[in-house]
């Protein structure tokens, strides 16, 4: 089981992220955005897009900006539900991130694509309020692909497997699917159900994107887990609402890929320091400090593990976790 669930609130907290019982910020509020470009090639990107509130507090946000370019497209996000309609994008705020308090800010990611021009986008708003700020310049083209089959054992039970395809202007093709188990029909387990896909659809398409991994996972609810755990076998179960997350999701998933409960894990492991050179090279790579160790334990390491939601300040961060993970296998020889 993850250990870092255990203190997902503390977590949450340092990102900013709690529930605060209240009604929904409105057009008086203030805000700034920061947009920047993390990688960019021939025809796709990936963007990082920082919300700063700099008035009152959000107990919901809904984020809106424009692109410049009718070629300019949306196609895999994470900590947000991102929708786009002609050139008008939007990015709604999941549940566990939606309280953003004064002076805090969250941070959300996308891979897009375009046509050969890419200008930042425009018109930044936050609930209807325009913001301040902007960014670099940016560029936007991809698709992804979400096929669903659902198949009904003898026993009642709804399995519904998803495949979210890397756009093919992602720097990597990796091919995780994942089959979520649906027995149950009451309010708890069906919204469950769509938290858990929201979550597991947005860790899929940032590993498909920068890996290339082939793994089938088998997901399910189980209440009576305390919070999310993953297996080598490729199961992983959700208890808890706050464990329904993206992040989550993906450090559930890098158990399931060996980090943690391979057999090969423990002996890389020398008084806590990882001894592998593909992952030490790769976070050196990553930070530009070449005395930089992994560190870790029987189940986790870090930097980069999303252990805590508190690890993940940018889109980059997520980018890095599958890049460890790659390389922490290639150590095990997986």
């Amino acid at each position: 089981m993850s250990r870092r669930i255990a203190l997902l609130a503390a977590g949450l907290a340092a990102c900013g992220s709690s529930v605060l019982p209240a009604s929904p910020a409105t057009a008086a509020d203030s805000c700034r955005v920061d947009y920047a470009v993390v990688s960019q090639w021939s025809t796709g990107f990936q963007a990082s897009v920082t919300l700063v509130n700099t008035g009152s507090a959000w107990t919901s946000w809904t984020l809106g900006f424009t692109f410049p370019d009718q070629g300019q497209r949306v196609s895999q996000g994470w900590s947000a539900s991102w929708s786009q309609t002609g050139a008008q994008v939007t990015a709604s705020g999941l549940g566990w991130n939606s309280s953003v308090a004064t002076n805090q800010s969250i941070t959300l990611g996308f891979v897009g694509a375009h046509n050969g021009a890419n200008p930042s986008p425009t018109g930044f708003s936050v609930n209807g309020a325009a913001c301040t700020g902007g960014g670099q310049t940016s560029t936007t083209r991809a698709t992804t692909t979400r096929t669903t089959t659902t198949t009904t054992t003898t026993r009642s039970t709804t399995t519904t497997t998803t495949t979210v395809s890397p756009s093919t202007n992602c720097p990597a093709s990796g091919r995780i699917t994942y089959t979520l188990a649906r027995d149950a029909s009451s309010a708890d387990a069906l919204e469950a159900y769509r938290l858990i896909t929201s979550a597991m659809d947005q860790a899929v398409a940032v590993y498909n994107c920068h890996t290339n991994i082939t793994k089938q996972l088998y997901v399910t609810y189980n209440p009576s887990v305390a919070t999310a755990d993953g297996n080598i076998n490729g199961s992983i179960r959700f208890g808890s609402r706050a464990s329904m997350q993206q992040i989550t999701a993906m450090h559930e998933i890098s158990h399931t890929l060996g980090v943690g409960t391979s057999s090969a894990w423990a002996p890389r492991l020398s008084n806590g320091v990882w001894t592998g050179s593909a992952a030490t090279n790769q976070l050196r790579a990553i930070t530009g400090d070449p005395s930089a160790a992994v560190h870790g334990d029987r189940q986790h390491f870090w930097p980069y593990g999303l252990n805590y939601t508190s690890e993940v300040s940018s889109s980059a961060d997520l980018v890095n976790h599958c890049r460890m993970v790659v390389a922490l296998r290639q150590d095990m020889g997986l």
